[in-house]
């Protein structure tokens, strides 16, 4: 259990700026290592991930529950399909979450799409939408 008396932790506060560069690099260096831990357990697990998604999916009753909501699949399908096809047999039944899912998955999503927009602008264009903005600010 962590020490509660605020008095041990008091070193923790004192800024970067008033720090040895010994200090320094202990604190950094130990956030690397950590980083680099962090990060090789995410690929490990998207490794896992990606793996699993392509193993057959063997669940006769659920695939029969999809085969209902969304029409024929072919027989053998993998672990990644069948989750692509649950996602769409619950948005077609009106789970908005789901239909989220799907339209930012097909690569849809209104805020990267705005995003694109913004990069392909040229500084006139910008100029342009700055007017209009602030037109319709003064309305």
């Amino acid at each position: 259990m962590a020490n509660s008396n605020p008095e041990l932790h008091i070193e923790n506060l004192k800024p970067f700026n008033k720090r040895t560069a010994e200090e320094i690099q202990r604190i950094t260096s130990m956030g690397a290592k950590a980083s680099h831990k962090v990060q090789k357990e995410n690929k490990r697990f998207r490794k896992i991930i990606e793996i699993i998604g392509q193993l057959e999916f063997k669940n006769k009753e659920i695939k029969e529950n999809l085969k209902n909501e969304v029409g024929d699949i072919p027989e053998e399908i993998s672990m990644d399909t069948a989750l692509i096809l649950g996602q769409y047999a619950k948005a077609i039944s009106g789970n908005s979450k789901n239909a989220t899912f799907i339209r930012d998955t097909k690569g849809e999503k209104p805020t990267e799409k705005i995003e694109q927009i913004n990069a392909n602008l040229e500084i006139k264009d910008e100029k342009i939408i700055d007017n209009v903005m602030s037109k319709i600010k003064e309305i």
